[in-house]
């Protein structure tokens, strides 16, 4: 069985489908991978730390839903995609592609349905990206995260799966964690999470907030590569409970374990892991899909909200009330595992293979 994700530009669209691979390879250990993603976007390098897998880049095409010289060309940047698309698939030969998004994926799934290749797409977000609008009539099978969306794609099609997770989400040791971060107090933990590139407005709000919250909490800021808060070494050395980093890989699992609350921007893929390890969560998101993502969640009492023009004294707030009541925490938690479901693996490979079979 050959296997080819595309993904990238974001690693929105990478997470869950490494819990997809994590799951295949349980079920079927002579599987080959392959991926296909972008040239500049983060996934080759979070890829090569994560897992061996063949990587082979294309030029993607942002779609614009506004007028700009730039579609013009990306309109080439597509068709030269395209191509390329189609000599690595019949290089790849691969049996099934997978995507969850992202513009580098449309040309790969278009080339796919030219040469008979079935694909299979999953939608993560509330709001439906455009990738996938445009994917979704070429896919055998679409599945999503929240039974919600199934409305929004054909019944023939759509199936309620849930969001992957990567296995080693799970392997996180709470004793080895407070090593790694050199927290060594009785104080709860709080960790933010910027996403894989990182969040300014959400670390200008952690920062602000540093001088209280530093006080009664330990607090592992990843800020995100490029993302560095302005005086950080200050920060550092004023705040021995204050422990930023740039970027988390096979020890973001120890920063879970560790934390008590988790404070991240409002994308699925953080949200998944989350769910997953059952840990109350507080959203700062950014306008656009995080904040439908946000809404949608809070409605059904899975986080709580802090908007990123909120004051410190807000998210000082939130963060405390989160601690001190810990049955409307129980309670929040159970939501969010309620919603936001993480599937087994043989769910997985059971909708893998119905799509190559089909």
């Amino acid at each position: 069985m050959r296997i080819l994700f595309s993904g990238g530009g974001t690693l929105g669209s990478v997470t869950p489908l490494l819990g997809m691979y994590d799951a295949i390879k349980k079920h079927k250990s002579g599987a080959s991978f392959f991926w296909i993603g972008t040239k500049r976007g983060p996934e080759r390098a979070f890829l090569k730390h994560s897992v061996n897998i063949p990587f082979f880049s294309i030029r993607g095409a942002k779609f614009r839903r506004y007028i700009s010289i730039k579609n013009v060309w990306d309109i080439g940047y597509f068709i030269i995609g395209f191509f390329r698309s189609l000599i690595l698939l019949r290089k790849i030969r691969p049996d099934i592609c997978i995507s969850a998004g992202g513009f580098v994926s449309v040309p790969v799934h278009l080339a796919a349905k030219c040469l008979g290749i079935p694909t299979w797409i999953h939608q993560q977000d509330i709001e439906i990206g455009l990738a996938n609008k445009i994917m979704a009539p070429l896919a055998k099978t679409i599945t999503v995260s929240v039974n919600v969306l199934c409305n929004s794609f054909p019944k023939k099609k759509a199936l309620h799966l849930g969001n992957p997770v990567r296995d080693v989400v799970y392997s996180g040791k709470k004793s080895r964690a407070k090593n790694v971060f050199d927290v060594h107090t009785t104080l709860p933990v709080v960790l933010v999470v910027g996403g894989g590139t990182g969040a300014v407005a959400l670390n200008m709000l952690m920062c602000a907030a540093l001088p209280q919250l530093a006080q009664e909490y330990e607090i592992i800021h990843v800020y995100g590569k490029e993302k560095e808060p302005e005086n950080l070494a200050v920060l550092k050395k004023t705040y021995t409970t204050y422990h930023p980093y740039a970027f988390l890989a096979e020890e973001m699992s120890h920063a879970y374990a560790l934390a008590d609350i988790v404070v991240f921007r409002g994308g699925l893929g953080t949200l998944t892991e989350i769910a997953a390890l059952k840990k109350p969560a507080i959203c700062v998101p950014k306008p656009g899909h995080q904040e439908k993502n946000a809404t949608f969640f809070r409605t059904c009492n899975a986080v709580r909200v802090v908007g990123e023009k909120a004051s410190p004294a807000d998210l000082q707030k939130t963060i405390e009330a989160l601690v001190e009541t810990k049955s409307k925490t129980k309670e929040m938690i159970t939501s969010l595992a309620i919603t936001l479901p993480i599937p087994k693996s043989q769910e997985i490979f059971d909708v893998l293979t119905r799509t190559i079979s089909k």
